[in-house]
């Protein structure tokens, strides 16, 4: 059964402990049968997480429905590991009046699934057998078997296979190429293969074990879901506060054209970002699997006695905050400050950082983007060295038509002069010549607002603030 949606907004929730599965992204609508070809993206954070530990529920909660008071979540389909309790309403604090819901027509039986365990040779030979099937497609490796302790590796990426387990897959090489996923022999990123035990979703007649409907799904094709991931911590499984927690939410509509897969992806807005449309069956891993910041711009410049740093992204997923880097020799850095993250995005942010206290000489600056769920990632280093001030002069402070600038004393070579927005971005740039005192500017056509004036006289550089006001 196919499914309809036009828009999807997808968020990042953490719940009582910080979250160890953030799911990235699901085949809501996967080219070939539903049943046996929708999947999970999701990753691990600073520690493995225990396939049995885990579980992901499909959740609809916009409407009451039967036993349920509006707004309570009606799980419909559910996969839990043998630690995880198999009915997600009998975790207390979970829910308020909502029993367990089947869907409609499935006869009053809980669609509530489990895994298939590595440690488990039946199981493992199935896992192993389905792995060779899509890596088979590739040029190179992209898929991984999970450890036979079961635990899915720190820091790692993860593909759920929701009904490969009974159903098996549907023409893998024509439904489920992951080829985009490689560059020749090497994967761009991979991911560790979790295979749930799903009977192919609704029919009429369910028989545990049996795929009986694969071309049925476990996505609605006429309501919002969120799909809830849970990682047990320890403690009671019938208590919500031993898991953490994290969601994703989709809103249904029009499905994709011809062969292509509707896949929902962080940071959506309606129709546009955030639901991957006419990519074909399988979007790139910067779609299904995008790394937690895409940072379109880093610059650091000196600003009388700061330095000024600013970064822009163009998109965020699951991005909890920077951590502000600085050394005096480009190897050893320590932590300066912190900005907080945008969390999810799909559109463009911009940050900015002061350093009121360099170090004399030449300061490194790098960003440590850090994960939600613990994971980090380092920017490129900016070296920026400090003036000793007193070089460099201009007039007036405020300028609406012309700004000089004024060299204390003659330079031997051409002197850059360059201005920038308080964005980082180079607005002008010119040469004073060899020789010359004064440079004159026209900044009549300059947007209103602050500017920082770079002049490198020599072996210095020195920086200096004007505001642009209107005529």
């Amino acid at each position: 059964m196919k499914k309809f949606f036009t828009f999807m907004v997808l968020c990042a929730a953490l719940s009582q402990a910080q979250a160890q599965v953030t799911i990235l992204s699901q085949a809501v609508n996967p080219c070939g049968n539903d049943g046996q070809n929708e999947f999970i993206i999701a990753s691990t954070g600073a520690s493995g997480v225990n396939i049995a530990d885990m579980a992901f529920g499909s959740s609809n909660t916009a409407s009451a429905s039967t036993g349920c008071a509006a707004g309570d979540p009606d799980f419909n389909f559910w996969w839990a590991g043998t630690n995880v309790n198999t009915n997600p309403f009998n975790i207390v604090g979970l829910t308020g009046s909502c029993a367990f819901q089947a869907i409609a027509n499935n006869n009053g039986t809980n669609e509530s699934y489990g895994f298939l365990y590595p440690s488990i040779a039946a199981n493992n030979t199935t896992i192993n057998s389905l792995i060779s099937s899509l890596n088979g497609c590739l040029t190179c490796t992209v898929f991984l078997p999970v450890p036979s302790t079961n635990i899915i590796p720190a820091g790692s990426n993860f593909v759920v296979l929701l009904g490969a387990g009974i159903c098996g897959l549907d023409a893998v090489c024509t439904n489920l190429n992951f080829t985009n996923w490689c560059s020749g022999a090497t994967p761009i990123q991979t991911l560790y293969v979790v295979v749930g035990a799903g009977d192919g979703g609704a029919g009429s007649t369910v028989t545990a074990g049996v795929c009986s409907t694969p071309s049925s799904g476990y996505f609605s094709n006429s309501s919002p879901r969120t799909q809830y991931s849970f990682v047990l911590n320890g403690g009671s499984n019938t208590a919500l506060a031993s898991y953490s927690v994290t969601s994703q939410s989709y809103n249904p509509g029009t499905a994709p054209s011809g062969a292509n897969a509707g896949v929902a992806t962080p940071g959506a807005t309606a129709g546009v970002s955030g639901w991957a449309y006419n990519q074909g069956c399988i979007p790139p891993p910067a779609v299904l699997a995008p790394l937690p910041i895409t940072m379109t711009k880093f610059a650091a410049v000196s600003q009388l006695k700061n330095t000024f740093l600013t970064w822009t992204t163009a998109t965020e997923a699951n991005n909890s905050y920077f951590a502000i880097e600085r050394s005096a020799n480009g190897k050893d850095f320590q932590t300066i400050g912190t900005v907080r993250g945008a969390g999810m995005s799909a559109t463009e942010k911009n940050y900015q950082f002061t350093d009121a206290t360099p170090l004399r000489g030449i300061n490194y600056y790098r960003l440590k983007q850090m994960d939600f769920d613990g994971r980090s990632e380092y920017s490129e280093i900016k070296a920026v060295k400090m003036s000793s001030g007193g070089l460099v002069s201009l007039r007036p402070t405020e300028a609406s038509e012309q700004l000089v600038i004024t060299l204390q004393e003659a330079q031997i070579g051409n002197s850059e002069l360059a201005i920038f927005d308080q964005l980082g971005r180079v607005i002008y740039r010119t040469n004073i010549a060899e020789g010359s005192l004064e440079a004159l500017v026209n900044v009549g056509n300059f947007n209103a607002g602050a500017y920082f004036v770079r002049v490198g006289t020599g072996s210095e550089s020195s920086v200096l603030r004007f505001i642009k006001i209107k005529d």
